[in-house]
């Protein structure tokens, strides 16, 4: 068995392909990957050397998926790859043609956000007929695909992380009276975060923090010095293993999205950070992530920012806030297992 893992990004983009990586090294299943190499950065693998920068007009964005599906579907046949992983539903909906003649039943079709194929929904569920497995990140993308497909779920973390945290007792530590929200991370909706700082501005008892970069970022810092916003602190870039004091140092992550489809159905990493650090989280209602938050009772779940300060200070955490993020991430571990088992029954059939 030899496997091909299609990968339309920079790997370091692309986090989750180790969760496919890790159990094919551990059953001794050979496979390449064949990597889009967007950043013009150093990739080990068969890569497709053309940049695409973010903000790049869509015709030139559909232009360079065509170059990279017919890039992948080469080394695909000169490779003779048995089975094939398309990671995205872009790159599945460029390689239609010859993932039906070539790879009929034998290539596994991995979901992770909302994207093109919400405009050609016929088409995809082409793609979806006949691939042979079906992955996708977030049980709230079954709102936004069709149904009677067999969806798995196939989490954004570590399993051995989340093993390991399921065995610990985490030791809770408040270190001021002041209340410190934090966005640890890419830094993307400029609005609802807007939203946060305009309903706890100068307040004396909470500070919020921005760890982190990204499209939203400058603006946002821009906006908290116009409205004199003193709490309000920004710090960019971060080494990723310094990442975990950040999560120890805060009482809140903040979590809070706009009410958009792509938002409201999935479960960003910052939700199981939440998780395995035992912070409670500030979501939006009416979301999947507000409605594990609701269901286990692990922050607040908000429509908008009325009262925000309000709600903070009068949720408590109590003595069994850390049984149930376990309990959670139970649940997601077996959701791991069938996952696991599955891709072990793709690779070894």
């Amino acid at each position: 068995m030899k496997v091909g893992l299609i990968i339309p990004a920079n790997e370091g983009f692309q986090p989750f392909v180790n969760i496919f990586k890790k159990i094919l090294d551990r059953e001794n299943v050979e496979y390449e990957s064949v990597i889009w190499d967007r950043m013009n950065m150093e990739e080990n693998g068969i890569v497709f050397h053309r940049s695409s920068a973010p903000a790049q007009n869509n015709i030139l964005k559909l232009l360079n998926y065509a170059g990279f599906a017919r890039f992948a579907a080469k080394v695909s046949r000169t490779h003779k790859y048995d089975k094939l992983i398309i990671f995205g539903p872009q790159l599945a909906l460029f390689m239609y043609p010859f993932l039906k003649k070539h790879y009929n039943k034998k290539f596994w079709m991995d979901y992770r956000d909302l994207s093109i194929e919400q405009k050609c929904m016929g088409l995809y569920k082409k793609v979806l007929d006949i691939s042979e497995y079906i992955s996708i990140s977030s049980p709230g993308f079954k709102k936004a695909l069709p149904d009677g497909y067999d969806y798995i779920l196939s989490h954004n973390f570590d399993i051995n992380e989340i093993q390991d945290v399921l065995q610990k007792t985490c030791e809770r530590k408040k270190s001021s009276d002041i209340i410190t929200i934090s966005t640890i991370g890419s830094i993307r909706d400029f609005d609802a975060n807007a939203e946060i700082i305009d309903s706890i501005k100068n307040n004396p008892g909470i500070k919020l923090r921005f760890i982190g970069k990204g499209i939203a970022s400058e603006s946002l810092h821009s906006y908290a010095k116009n409205v004199n916003a003193k709490n309000v602190e920004f710090k960019g870039y971060y080494d990723k293993s310094i990442e975990h004091t950040f999560y120890e140092e805060t009482d809140f992550v903040n979590i809070y999205y706009p009410h958009l489809l792509s938002h409201d159905t999935a479960l960003s990493n910052r939700f199981y950070k939440s998780l395995v650090f035992k912070k409670p989280m500030i979501v939006r209602s009416k979301s999947i992530q507000g409605d594990f938050v609701e269901k286990y009772h692990l922050g607040l779940s908000l429509d908008n920012c009325t009262d925000l300060q309000e709600k903070l200070t009068s949720f408590t955490v109590d003595d069994k806030f850390e049984i149930r993020c376990d309990t959670l991430l139970k649940e997601f571990t077996e959701d791991y297992d069938i996952f696991e088992n599955k891709f072990i029954h793709f690779i070894k059939g």
